[in-house]
């Protein structure tokens, strides 16, 4: 079997394990109470300043589609256990031995399943728009998970007139992590710069290069350019 035939026959197994609704609620169970969640939310609202235009944040699956619960469940896997590859020597070794996330012994898929639920906080999901009604041609959206010890920033974009970029969402991004960041005493903010260009931002921006999680199967796609800053300046 090719890789590229593993890493599709490991995603099939990920959409049945934390690719449903039901599944997904079950394992990505917020720690936190609903007001921490608000806060948060709020918080990274502020840094649009889009106040007369659309502003939501969410932190719910039952209020995706069934393919936003599918993709987003997937991501929340792929992204907590490659950062737990990091310092979890566990989680670290049943990647080396299995070459899998979800290996096929029971008794150890059930220790990864563990270690997720006991890292997990909640997600959220932050979209603005300037204007009413709202238009994906004027807006920008950030999607980050906060685990126990880091918050991963999973995906951030923005169109003005329709053209990928403006708005400043990079900068007012870091700003709200950082206090957000402050605010559940996480000293570390991670990123998947997902091209060249918004790889050299990060860096520009404080950021540094955090190297491959070795032998990790990419489910997310172009992992290969994980970054982190201190949230501390």
């Amino acid at each position: 079997m090719t890789s590229t035939d593993a890493a599709a026959v490991e995603r099939r197994k990920l959409a049945e394990l934390v690719g449903t609704r039901e599944n997904a609620s079950a394992l990505f169970r917020s720690q936190v109470v609903a007001e921490d969640v608000e806060w948060s939310g709020r918080l990274m609202l502020q840094q649009f300043g889009f106040a007369n235009g659309v502003n939501m944040f969410y932190s719910n699956f039952d209020r995706m589609s069934d393919t936003d619960v599918t993709d987003w469940g997937t991501r929340c896997w792929a992204n907590t256990v490659a950062h737990l590859c990091e310092s979890d020597a566990d989680v670290r070794t049943v990647i080396r031995v299995h070459r899998s996330t979800l290996p096929d012994d029971t008794a150890t898929l059930e220790l990864i399943m563990s270690k997720v639920r006991a890292a997990y906080r909640f997600f959220l999901w932050v979209l603005a728009s300037p204007a009413r009604p709202f238009s994906m041609e004027n807006s920008c959206y950030i999607k980050l998970i906060v685990l126990n010890n880091v918050i991963l920033l999973e995906n951030i974009q923005a169109k003005r007139e329709g053209a990928f970029g403006g708005w400043g969402l990079l900068d007012k991004t870091i700003a709200g992590l950082r206090c957000l960041a402050a605010g559940f005493e996480i000293r570390r903010i991670k990123a998947i710069a997902t091209n060249e260009r918004v790889y050299g931002a990060f860096l520009r921006r404080g950021f540094r290069d955090q190297g491959q999680v070795e032998e990790l199967i990419r489910h997310v796609e172009n992992y290969s350019k994980p970054v982190e800053l201190l949230a501390e300046p």
